[in-house]
């Protein structure tokens, strides 16, 4: 049997290592893991770059991270359609540049939003 003394330096070392364990973990998990859904640019960039489109005139619309994009699913009410014919119509958003990708035939200025057609009834 190990004298009182002994006993209470034991606990004391015990106590004292324990707590340079814990102490080593915590800072271990504060350390940043690599998260591939998260913005490589920073709070602040982002999809907060990229502004949400107006709802076409009778429809609406649905914007929302969507990786590697911003997406905006603009779709006509029942019994309307775009002039395209179409009854949805989706616009991606560079994340990064908060810039809208043009679609064929389309020209947009650096920082515009496009604009959706009106639906029409069908």
């Amino acid at each position: 049997m190990m004298a009182p003394s002994a006993l209470l330096g034991t606990v004391c070392l015990t106590l004292v290592l324990t707590g340079s364990l814990v102490d080593s973990r915590a800072k271990r998990s504060k350390r940043q893991a690599f998260d591939p859904f998260s913005d490589p640019f920073g709070p602040g960039a982002g999809a907060g770059s990229c502004k949400p489109i107006q709802a076409p005139t009778n429809g609406n619309i649905d914007c929302g991270d969507n990786i590697p994009f911003y997406t905006c699913t603009a779709r006509c009410d029942d019994g309307y359609k775009f002039e395209t014919n179409d009854n949805i119509i989706v616009r991606e958003c560079d994340s990064s540049s908060g810039e809208y990708f043009p679609l064929t035939g389309e020209s947009l200025a650096p920082g515009e939003k496009p604009t959706l057609p009106i639906c029409e009834r069908k």
